[in-house]
């Protein structure tokens, strides 16, 4: 007996009856009554409800009714759909967790250490504005500028449609790590603000507007590059925290390290690169015992004079 099954996501539900049997019921004398009154088929004129009146319950059997007969309806299913494609809900409660916060995103410079070693790194005094609207990244502030070379002062026309001078254009590093080409430098600007036209072209990204946020991500690995948080009617751009890394570089002169990274080469070979000729010595070459282990070799198997009758009566395993 065939039994009905049931799709994971959506099934369809049609009201019907049955017999023992599984087949559907079906009056075929009643079909075959036409009613001389009001032209219906399934019933006679001495029992039309239109002459002896319609029973109390009509109403709401006849809605039942057609709710059964309006044709197959599929169950309402409750699917839990990502906020951010790409990102787990987990990903995203941690995002918004992080951004829970009304940090300012106003850092200062500290002009009392000179000494300090600045190299790639760089102040944001004032936020990016992430702008739809704009066909160029601009900056009013050159110390953003990592590259920047200077120009004869050409004219941009500002959303005010006053005209001011580029004074130079370079590039600068988000706070999230991403370096943008082609920044112009308008001191006379009063704010920073970053092109998404520019950005999704240059870097193959996209831009997702979800709630408060503005999440800009990789097209390719969907991988999270920037979020932009909503502030008096703007989105800034905020740094991504991950938490402070340090990437630690260990010069090592242990020949046995170099050993491993080059496959296990003997000290003939290494001896033989120029920038560890110096690394390994004849006195302290280590012993690796994979090489050792690896050069060993086996004796043959002896001849035996053990004869089976049929197959499989002797089965040998090198183990």
């Amino acid at each position: 007996m065939h039994k009905p099954t049931t799709e994971p996501v959506a099934f369809q539900t049609q009201s019907v009856r049955y017999n023992k049997e599984g087949t559907k019921r079906i009056d075929w004398r009643k079909k075959k009554l036409k009613c001389e009154h009001c032209q219906k088929m399934g019933h006679t004129e001495d029992k039309c409800y239109e002459i002896i009146g319609y029973p109390p319950d009509w109403g709401k059997k006849n809605k039942e009714r057609k709710d059964n007969r309006g044709g197959p309806k599929a169950a309402q299913v409750v699917t839990t759909e990502r906020p951010i494609p790409g990102l787990s809900m987990q990903q995203y409660e941690r995002l918004m967790q992080q951004l829970k916060g009304d940090a300012e995103l106003v850092v200062t410079i500290l002009q009392s250490k000179p000494n300090m070693n600045m190299a790639s790194k760089i102040i944001f005094t004032k936020p990016w504005v992430i702008d739809s609207g704009a066909t160029a990244h601009i900056t009013c502030d050159s110390a953003l500028l990592i590259e920047e070379r200077f120009t004869n002062q050409q004219p941009v026309k500002i959303p005010n449609g006053q005209n001011i001078l580029v004074k130079s254009i370079g590039i600068t590093e988000l706070p999230n790590g991403v370096k943008v080409n082609n920044v112009l430098n308008i001191p006379d600007f009063k704010c920073n603000l970053l092109s998404v036209s520019k950005l999704t072209r240059e870097h193959n990204c996209a831009l997702t507007f979800v709630d408060d946020l503005c999440v800009i991500q990789d097209l390719t690995t969907r991988t999270l590059i920037g979020v932009g948080r909503h502030r008096d009617g703007l989105y800034l751009l905020e740094p991504i925290q991950d938490g402070v890394m340090e990437i630690k570089v260990d010069r090592s002169i242990d020949e046995s390290i170099w050993h491993w990274r080059l496959g296990h080469a003997s000290e003939t070979k290494m001896k033989q690169i120029e920038p560890l000729s110096d690394v390994v010595s004849n006195n302290s070459f280590m012993h690796c015992d994979s090489c050792i282990r690896a050069k060993q070799t086996r004796l043959p198997f002896p001849s035996s004079s053990i004869k089976s009758n049929s197959c499989f009566d002797l089965i040998h395993c090198d183990v």
